[in-house]
């Protein structure tokens, strides 16, 4: 639906969508927020830090573990990367829920998405256990090491590894794909209420959130085309996190420029996620 489209909207669907809203079990919608409030301070955070690694401010991409690592030395950091953890957890459990019972009803059957969902909660579920191991003082390993091990325990320790790691590859890149199509195509009506916001700053959040989207499937892609590189060579050091995908955007023919495109595209994503947790639109019953 476009932006146009969307002003047209009438009152009484309006007013569904916000029975719909206020229809949803109690639980379901503070613990959506922190999720997607988690889930924004992260990608900010990321994508703030690879902006300044790009002009050099910053030694290097560190990705998600730079990003805990400054939440951890912020005024009462330990809780509030706690916090953040928490948040992470529950949209671990949420991309999981969603993957088996498809509770909103988006998926209707398509696979590929319901693969997408399982996938976010596994990479979510690992950020939230290095946000917990960094809160409590414990080391934690980076993007790209925990990439490395996980492809290594899957040639190992899984018959047929490589074969298991090129379809995890191929899922990951086929759902960064579905990604940056959804930044063309997204229906944010259906996330976000926008009905009392002035119409202009409709056009605005449907830039910021689509230009979240396509550059966080940018990510996603790279991350999967490395994945299927290590599943070919049979070598866990070919994979990459996500500090390791950003490097390599960063290395291409323009690649600072693409970097900052990529990073800025990331806080925009991050500011994305923010909103929804500020007035997302959660349909559970």
């Amino acid at each position: 639906m476009s932006v146009g489209q969307a002003s047209s909207l009438p009152s009484e669907v309006a007013r569904g969508a916000r029975a719909a809203v206020a229809d949803v079990k109690p639980w379901v919608e503070p613990a959506a927020r922190l999720g997607h409030a988690a889930r924004g301070v992260v990608y900010v955070l990321i994508g703030i830090f690879t902006i300044a690694a790009d002009v050099g401010i910053r030694t290097e991409l560190d990705g998600s573990e730079g990003a805990f690592a400054t939440l951890g030395r912020a005024p009462l950091g330990k809780i509030l990367l706690a916090t953040v953890a928490i948040g992470l957890v529950y949209y671990a459990l949420w991309g999981l829920c969603r993957a088996i019972a498809d509770p909103e009803h988006e998926a209707r059957g398509n696979i590929v998405t319901r693969v997408g969902w399982l996938a976010t909660a596994v990479i979510f579920g690992s950020l939230a256990w290095m946000a917990f191991q960094l809160a409590f003082g414990h080391a934690s390993p980076g993007d790209d090491e925990a990439a490395r091990n996980s492809v290594a325990s899957v040639l190992a320790r899984i018959p047929y590894g490589a074969w298991v790691l090129a379809i995890v590859g191929a899922v990951v890149l086929i759902t960064g794909l579905v990604f940056i199509k959804r930044g063309w195509t997204a229906d944010l009506e259906r996330h976000i209420d926008m009905m009392d916001l002035p119409p202009r700053s409709w056009h605005a959040i449907y830039a910021v959130a689509r230009f979240g989207m396509v550059a966080r499937g940018v990510v996603i892609v790279v991350i999967g085309v490395f994945i299927l590189i290590a599943a070919w060579t049979h070598d866990p050091e070919e994979a990459v996190g996500l500090a390791g995908a950003l490097r390599v955007i960063g290395h291409q023919t323009y690649g600072p420029s693409l970097l900052a495109g990529v990073a800025l595209g990331l806080v925009s994503y991050g500011v994305y996620e923010l909103l929804v947790a500020w007035r997302g639109r959660f349909y559970v019953r």
